[in-house]
């Protein structure tokens, strides 16, 4: 069953990540502090998920290994993860040059 508070909250805190990284690219107008915490909240609850997920798998008595869990979350996120770096690139190429030239 999925909790939309707390998926709520990891939207913000993605949101408030991506702003972090963006002021180091950009003049942004001003600072959030909550913005140093984001990062944390969002391993730290998607941590807790795969715990509890492998926890409910073992009280099924079914078997499974941490490492599998972990591997099929990233083959699940590996496309969007590529296309992502990719446009990043792109993204980035268009803000740091212009006609050739760093600015």
């Amino acid at each position: 069953m999925r909790n939309t508070t707390i998926d709520l909250l990891k939207f913000i805190s993605s949101i408030l990540i991506i702003y972090l990284h963006a002021s180091q690219f950009m003049s942004l107008p001003f600072y959030i502090p909550a913005t140093d915490l984001a990062g944390d909240f969002f391993f730290i609850v998607s941590g807790y998920f795969v715990f509890r997920y492998c926890a409910n798998i073992k009280h099924n008595n079914t078997s499974v290994a941490v490492k599998d869990v972990i591997m099929s979350k990233i083959k699940k996120v590996y496309i969007e993860y590529v296309v992502s770096l990719i446009m990043g690139f792109i993204i980035l190429n268009i803000i740091l040059f212009e006609g050739g030239k760093v600015v």
